[in-house]
């Protein structure tokens, strides 16, 4: 099963649903960990390392615009994000307007009901 796994996980890897892919190689890792297999084991962690940095890579946002964007989908004002964040509001708004403009949405409504982590 973690075989199986961790190969499915390679092919949607490579057909590009990075997420699916990071959850069938962490499948993969928790059934040869609980299984006591070293080698598939030590495959799927490579293989979630590999997808964590093609998932990353795929985002246009910087890592400051990925920890406001989790905000905003969430409903958070901008003084609250700013408080959570130790950023001033004004901070807060610019990241906002940059976000929205990379993502093409038109506003933080649409973001919030639209958002998912990068594939």
């Amino acid at each position: 099963m973690a075989l199986t796994c961790l190969d499915l996980a390679a092919v949607v890897r490579d057909r590009g649903t990075l997420a699916e892919a990071a959850a069938l190689a962490g499948e993969a890792r928790e059934i040869a960990d609980r299984l006591g297999q070293p080698g598939p084991s030590a495959a799927a962690a490579r293989l979630v390392g590999e997808i964590a940095a093609l998932r990353a890579e795929a985002s246009p946002l910087t890592p400051r615009e990925r920890e406001i964007v989790v905000l905003v989908a969430q409903a958070w004002s901008n003084r609250r994000i700013a408080g959570k964040l130790v950023l001033s509001e004004r901070t807060v708004e610019t990241h906002v307007r940059s976000i929205l403009g990379k993502l093409g949405y038109a506003n933080r409504t649409e973001l919030a009901a639209r958002w998912t982590a990068p594939e």
